[in-house]
């Protein structure tokens, strides 16, 4: 994948077209077939793999917790206070 800057993009496409589109997507979709259409469909790829990423680190934060409140009910030694500071 070649890199392709922003402010190159900008100079090339009008804005005019930028603002045809209420969102991405919609961008994407008037830009199909250009460099700038593939940079938009890249960038919400990846995009989605970031947030995707969040929600899988949200999950084990929460795993986290739970196992640490059960090992503390039952255990002498805390764990949950200092994993829980760690992973913030």
């Amino acid at each position: 994948m070649k890199c392709v800057y922003f402010s190159d993009l900008k100079a090339r496409h009008s804005v005019q077209v930028l603002n045809q589109a209420e969102n991405l997507h919609d961008l994407s979709n008037i830009k199909a077939g250009t460099e700038m259409g593939e940079v938009i469909k890249d960038f919400m790829t990846f995009t989605a793999g970031v947030e995707t990423l969040r929600h899988f680190a949200m999950l084990n934060l929460q795993a986290v917790i739970k196992i640490t409140k059960k090992h503390d009910k039952h255990s002498d030694v805390t764990l949950q206070s200092d994993l829980v500071q760690v992973s913030k």
